[in-house]
């Protein structure tokens, strides 16, 4: 009976023993599987925001509805017509596109001098460029003393920070006419998103 008694006093002991390893094991893998679980939510959380930031749509194409634009002297060139504006980033009534997200960023632009805007005059070649806040990143020349019409054109790859402002500006110390028309834009100032940060 002793040897029973004994042999039972063991063996709860073990059994004892083995729930205690299994409670220690328990709350290992509960850890563990509270840990997973709040990396899993994270991910999730970012995968939202990637996807978010990766739907943003920006572009936008201006033109001028006026035959002749005047830009003074170290000023941006406005282009009072948006044919296209997705995001509304670009403001007609200053000419500045400001960024409503950061990113890679793409810009073009054109200008034309007429050689009947100025006839004789020291305007006959006219200057454009890209400014993104007050650093130029592109610049093109319009020269029409050597025929009737000249065009010049301009491109930018630029990554900016979201409120930062990108426009067409004229470079010079002196007033330009650019010549336009909505039938026919020959000055335009157009720019994209690329990809989102």
């Amino acid at each position: 009976m002793k040897s029973a008694v004994i042999f039972s006093l063991v063996c709860l002991l073990l059994i004892k023993g083995r729930v205690m390893a299994d409670d220690d094991a328990w709350m290992t893998l509960s850890q563990q599987f509270a840990t997973m679980n709040a990396e899993i939510q994270a991910l999730k959380a970012k995968t939202s925001q990637l996807t978010a930031s990766n739907n943003i749509t920006v572009a936008f194409h201006a033109l001028s509805t006026e035959r002749q634009l005047n830009a003074t002297a170290q000023s941006p060139i406005i282009l009072n017509h948006a044919a296209t504006n997705i995001g509304n980033a670009y403001n007609t009534q200053t000419g500045v596109f400001t960024a409503p997200a950061s990113g890679l960023y793409n810009f073009q632009a054109s200008i034309m001098r007429y050689q009947g805007l100025g006839r004789g005059n020291a305007n006959d070649y006219i200057r454009g460029a890209i400014y993104v806040e007050a650093d130029m990143v592109a610049m093109t020349l319009s020269d029409s003393r050597t025929g009737y019409f000249d065009h010049g054109s301009m491109h930018a790859i630029v990554h900016l920070d979201a409120g930062q402002e990108a426009y067409l500006k004229n470079p010079d110390d002196k007033a330009h006419v650019y010549f336009d028309d909505l039938r026919t834009p020959y000055t335009t100032f157009s720019g994209f998103l690329i990809k989102a940060d």
